[in-house]
């Protein structure tokens, strides 16, 4: 009866060390090669070897005895005496024992716990077990290297995740269709705190932006539709607007001047973080030159303007509108944030938000 079966084949049921040729590789199963090396592994020769990697481990890594039982009488050179050679070729006179005795009048050997209790002391050397102790706590450290890491990512990191966000390269289209603006090709009255409809006592808006064309780029309103604040860019002037808008007319708040500000891109791919501040009574426009502050005249509880309120409640129903952000469009990011950040904070978001992934040309 004619069979489609290989003539042979390993199975695991059976063992490469058992069976005839011809050997078929492809038929190996993982029983098979885990059963090679259970054999490999119980040769006298590689059980010595595995103990004397764990020996050696041990014997390097141990900070504590003399795991050599050392004395110094050992050792045919001391450091010491190699001083004290290089000190009569400059010419001074004077014996070995007289030197050392002068030596140590100004150093003084320690151990780890003094050298950690006075690390910038200049008479007090670390012996090379507390040298070696030292370079172990270091590498076990968190924190060791937290001076290094803030001078590549700048300023302080927000303590609250953004409300929302959108970037565009992951911007989803069908998500924000219903609130897409062909007149003003933004993104308008979406909203900006979820399920929560209340803002809170602070708030910070921030996006990242190409500065090459005039636009609005992004705004904020609240229960009055009517009522908005909005920042505009005109690269032509290098200014930066806050504008406020009532309903009938719109007032220039604060204005920055980036006529200064440099980034690492070169035109078209020059980018810019804008932030947009709400605070008690009071709101700030800040970019990487700057920011300006403005304060609301007569800003009372309940009032149905945008700015936070004097009390702890703010509007209702915040909706936040941005400009269009696909592929090749000036606009990179847009986020909110509940809290007022500050300028430490700002240093770290703009870092982050002008980082050159945010590109997507």
């Amino acid at each position: 009866m004619p069979t489609n079966k290989p003539l042979w084949m390993l199975t695991e049921w059976h063992n490469i060390s058992t069976s005839s040729a011809p050997l078929k590789i492809d038929g190996v199963l993982f029983q098979d090669i885990k059963s090679v090396l259970d054999v490999i592994a119980k040769y006298p020769q590689v059980q010595d070897w595995a103990k004397y990697i764990m020996d050696m481990y041990d014997h390097v890594s141990t900070f504590d005895g003399n795991p050599h039982a050392d004395t110094v009488d050992q050792f045919e050179t001391k450091v010491i005496e190699m001083i004290y050679e290089a000190w009569r070729q400059e010419g001074y006179t004077g014996s070995l024992q007289f030197f050392t005795e002068m030596f140590f009048l100004y150093l003084e050997i320690v151990d780890y716990e003094r050298l950690i209790e006075n690390l910038d002391s200049e008479e007090l050397v670390p012996s090379v077990e507390a040298v070696a102790k030292y370079i172990q706590a270091h590498n076990t450290d968190m924190n060791a290297h937290e001076a290094l890491l803030r001078s590549v990512f700048r300023g302080l990191p927000p303590h609250v995740f953004p409300c929302v966000s959108h970037f565009q390269y992951t911007l989803d289209q069908k998500e924000l269709a219903e609130y897409y603006n062909s007149t003003k090709k933004i993104y308008d009255n979406v909203p900006i705190f979820g399920d929560d409809p209340v803002l809170n006592d602070t708030c910070t808006l921030i996006c990242c932006v190409r500065f090459i064309d005039a636009m609005q780029v992004f705004g904020i309103k609240g229960k009055n539709p009517n009522i908005e604040y909005y920042v505009e860019i005109t690269p032509a002037t290098n200014l930066v607007r806050l504008m406020g808008y009532d309903g009938t007319t719109r007032r220039s708040m604060a204005v920055i001047s980036v006529a200064n500000h440099t980034t690492n891109y070169r035109d078209p791919d020059k980018q810019m973080a804008i932030a947009v501040i709400f605070k008690n009574g009071s709101v700030t426009l800040a970019v990487d030159s700057g920011s300006v502050d403005y304060s609301f005249p007569n800003t009372v509880t309940g009032s149905i303007e945008l700015p936070i309120q004097t009390g702890l409640r703010g509007p209702k129903s915040p909706t936040g509108w941005f400009a269009r952000m696909q592929k090749n469009d000036p606009l990179q990011s847009f986020a909110v944030y509940r809290e007022a950040m500050t300028a430490e904070q700002l240093e770290y978001l703009f870092a982050f938000y002008q980082y050159p992934v945010i590109q997507t040309r």
